[in-house]
């Protein structure tokens, strides 16, 4: 449903989208940014890492004292943009910004959903602000706001 500035509303929802974050997407977000390589095959990708990191292995992370390997803040970003345009097709994104209050672990079930706070027009555009939660269904709990 194509969704128009005047017909939002302060305090409406923004519908939630459920994701799994898994290892293998983030070792292919990372060979993107020049850490590891991924490589096609005809069964798949092939992910190959240079140095494990925080964001690929349990055990590094945990040596750094984290519970386990966490997403990459940029790549979980990403999925903060999709909430926005999944709900509004046609809208477009001007700033993000995400505070994180803990980390986004691999391989749980992530649910990622938001309010607006604010609306305004400027330069005849209509601004929408939101404050977005995510939430682990199963394991530790995230929580970040978007503005």
């Amino acid at each position: 449903m194509v969704r128009f500035f005047h017909e939002i509303e302060l305090g409406d929802e923004i519908d939630p989208i459920e994701t799994t974050i898994t290892t293998d997407q983030v070792k292919f977000f990372q060979s993107t940014w020049g850490q590891g390589s991924a490589l096609l095959t005809g069964s798949g990708f092939t992910i190959e890492e240079d140095k494990p990191s925080r964001f690929t292995s349990d055990e590094v992370a945990i040596s750094e004292g984290l519970d386990g390997a966490v997403v990459p803040g940029i790549m979980h970003m990403g999925f903060v943009a999709r909430l926005v345009t999944d709900w509004i097709p046609t809208a477009k994104i001007i700033h993000l910004d995400v505070i994180w209050r803990q980390f986004v672990p691999h391989n749980k079930v992530l649910t990622i959903g938001g309010i607006v706070t604010d609306m305004k027009e400027e330069d005849g555009k209509g601004i929408c602000e939101d404050d977005n939660d995510a939430a682990c269904l199963s394991g530790q709990c995230t929580r970040y706001f978007h503005q």
